[in-house]
């Protein structure tokens, strides 16, 4: 594949004004335009499929609303006499400036073509999609009641911080057995737990499969059975691990010391902490808290967009209701872009929120989000593209739009699934110098087919991020950065992916290229302190594995990961014949100009992992080393390195040898200027140590 099929980046030129900025990439016949806080790449695209034609009604050129001192009428805007109400002050003005202070919103924010929302970039302007609640707090407990007319809320923020609803087992999961699917059955040790549950409105249970954590709704309990029912039915493993949500929070039982814990029975609102609660609580009310749909040229700054309740309605809806990967059965975000151009998003903040922070929906286009942070996030932070299985109408992809320099922290509150940035039916999307922590399924995610299906044309870039502390032990098959389906011309370049620790099995990866990831490029990243191994291949074709550093793998030698390397793969290497149906054989990949640094202990665990001597694929210009002192492992029956080299042509130009790191002990994997790997040119990843 030539380079000028890949988004590979040669220049980012930031200049003062946004609308100018430029990225150049691969060789040219691909460019990137960052016009108006969009993303235009170079090769000319259909035109969208709707008229965006901007309001032609007689709004003011520049309009100021204060909460605090404002006044709606006919006359407000001027900046000695506000709007009071960004609802009224969006009907007046081009331009929205808006002052320091919350703003509750009774429906989501809605703007037209060519509107700016501006806030105070010297404190927080705040847009609340929740209601405060009067209380005061007595005894260990905080207590109000929910205004009349108000819904009852699935997420309650507490002095500026989130809570979490009631639940038991509070911190440990439940074992559950089922077969029928229609229940759950806890063991005869947790009767203290659950025996004293009662059936309460709004009571939910969430079981544990692999890479989901599906919630059910509980509609009896019957103690002597130990069974709890729900509806729907539960998919997926007969035997998992569960926790019931929704119940009393001022029982004795489900009393929690470190993060305060909430109920609602009535309209009463009990919140219990070992802290007193003195700040504002908020009961989140809106699902969405803003939606730009059917507009063009919209750019906000300097909001803070927070308060979003969490959307169940997945529970109605067959056939997967709230249990698909990714939580990508949600239909709502925080923040939502659809069949909508030249969006731009500068120093917004979303936090609070029961789903995706943001989604970049079908047919938007054009979008650049810059310096967004996200935090406290019911599912993931950023999602892109439509959740179609295979091809889409081109019209409705997602295409050009660019998420860059931005903190996404502190996913999977609600649903664990959700993935720091999901990217799915889209084409021309760029990553770049983002901050990815402490998600509880996967870090970053893109492609979304399983199979060979046909897909929109990729070109994705996903470079020059921090990928850190993703599943936490919560949930199994995942990786810092997962690929899956046709990712033609994509380039995943130059991130850090460290910390990745699944819950109970082996199936986690710092970089997994799941079914059918094929025609990608995976270079310069540096990949260390993952539980299993660095790289997992599970089946596809043309796929460039170059000039990584895989450091420091299953760095506790645990028992489920020694049967696996460092690189691994799960289907066996051969022809790759898919015009009548072939997959499982179709695994094709060059692995070239790699480190592999390792501490395996267990003499049998292998270095490289596969069932054949992957004859598809190439290794070579690679430096194996395991600083134990032990044999090195390759395939098919982990054979010495030797044989690797004689038998089977791979690696006849690598190296085993210590690369000589600046200082591996404080994760500072750079090379040394004496490292041998640099004669065979492979080029050092000048990123700091960072543990």
């Amino acid at each position: 594949m030539s380079g000028a099929e890949f988004a590979v980046p040669l220049l980012v030129a930031h200049k003062a004004s946004l609308w100018e900025k430029r990225v150049a990439i691969g060789t040219g016949l691909v460019g990137v335009l960052v016009v108006g806080g969009a993303v235009t790449w170079g090769r000319p695209g259909p035109a969208n499929a709707k008229d965006h034609d901007p309001f032609q009604g007689t709004l003011l050129p520049f309009v100021h609303v204060d909460a605090r001192f404002g006044l709606d009428s006919d006359a407000c805007g001027a900046e000695r006499s506000p709007c009071q109400s960004l609802g009224w002050a969006t009907t007046r003005g081009v331009a929205v400036s808006v002052a320091c202070g919350r703003y509750e919103l009774g429906d989501p924010l809605r703007l037209r073509s060519g509107q700016r929302l501006v806030g105070d970039a010297s404190c927080e302007t705040c847009i609340s999609g929740g209601i405060e609640v009067s209380g005061a707090w007595s005894d260990g407990a905080w207590t109000g009641t929910l205004p009349d007319g108000s819904r009852t809320p699935l997420m309650v923020t507490a002095d500026e911080a989130p809570t979490r609803r009631a639940r038991t087992p509070v911190r440990l999961f439940a074992d559950y057995d089922t077969e029928e699917g229609s229940w759950v059955e806890w063991d005869e040790i947790d009767d203290a737990v659950f025996s004293p549950l009662r059936v309460r409105p709004g009571m939910m249970l969430c079981v544990f499969d692999e890479w989901t954590a599906p919630r059910l709704g509980v509609t009896k309990i019957e103690r002597d059975e130990r069974k709890i029912y729900v509806e729907p039915r539960i998919r997926g493993v007969p035997r998992g691990r569960f926790f019931v949500d929704g119940v009393d929070a001022t029982s004795p039982s489900t009393t929690e010391v470190e993060t305060p814990t909430w109920s609602v029975d009535g309209s009463s609102l009990a919140i219990v902490s070992s802290e007193p609660i003195g700040g504002p609580v908020i009961a989140h009310q809106l699902v969405e808290l803003v939606v730009l749909e059917d507009v063009a040229d919209v750019a906000i700054e300097n909001v803070v967009f927070e308060h979003a309740d969490v959307d169940v309605s997945c529970l109605d809806v067959a056939p997967t209701y709230c249990d698909f990967q990714a939580a990508s059965f949600l239909e709502t975000a925080a923040f939502r872009i659809e069949n909508a151009t030249r969006v731009s998003l500068t120093d917004v903040t979303i936090r609070h929120v029961g789903g995706y922070a943001l989604w970049v929906g079908k047919n938007a286009s054009d979008v650049e989000i810059s310096r967004l942070r996200a935090t406290d996030l019911g599912a993931g932070a950023v999602r892109v593209g439509a959740p179609n299985h295979g091809m889409v109408n081109h019209w409705q992809a997602a295409r050009d739009v660019a998420v860059l320099s931005s903190d996404l922290t502190d996913g999977g509150t609600w649903w664990m699934e959700g993935v720091g940035v999901l990217v799915q039916q889209a084409s021309r999307v760029a990553v770049l110098d983002n901050r990815v922590e402490r998600f509880r399924y996967t870090g970053i995610s893109v492609g979304w087919t399983w199979d060979w299906s046909e897909t929109p044309p990729a070109y994705h870039l996903i470079a020059n991020n921090y990928v850190s502390d993703i599943s936490m032990k919560t949930l199994s098959d995942l990786g810092g950065i997962y690929a899956l389906g046709n990712l033609r011309g994509t380039v995943v370049s130059n991130n850090t992916i460290k910390n990745v620790d699944s819950y109970d099995y082996s199936a986690n990866h710092g970089i997994y290229l799941d079914q059918a990831t094929s025609h990608a490029r995976f270079e310069y990243n540096l990949v260390h302190h993952i539980q299993c191994d660095g790289i997992f291949v599970h089946w596809g074709v043309n796929n460039t594995l170059d000039n990584n550093v895989l450091a420091d793998l299953n760095p506790q030698n645990q028992s489920d990961c020694v049967q696996y390397g460092a690189v691994r793969t799960s289907l066996v290497s051969g022809g790759c014949d898919t015009s009548n149906g072939d997959t499982l054989s179709c695994v094709d990949f060059r692995f070239t100009r790699n480190i592999v640094y390792v501490d395996f202990v267990n003499d049998h665990q292998p270095t490289i992992y596969g069932l054949t001597p992957y004859v598809n694929s190439t290794f070579d210009h690679n430096v194996y080393f395991n600083r134990a002192n032990l044999s090195l492992h390759f395939p098919p029956n982990n054979e010495p390195f030797a044989a690797w080299q004689t038998t089977y042509s791979h690696d006849l130009h690598s190296l085993v040898a210590d690369p000589r790191f600046v200082d591996p002990a404080t994760c500072d994997y750079r090379l040394s200027s004496d490292s041998p790997a640099r004669d065979l040119g492979i080029a050092s990843l000048e990123v700091p140590g960072r543990c």
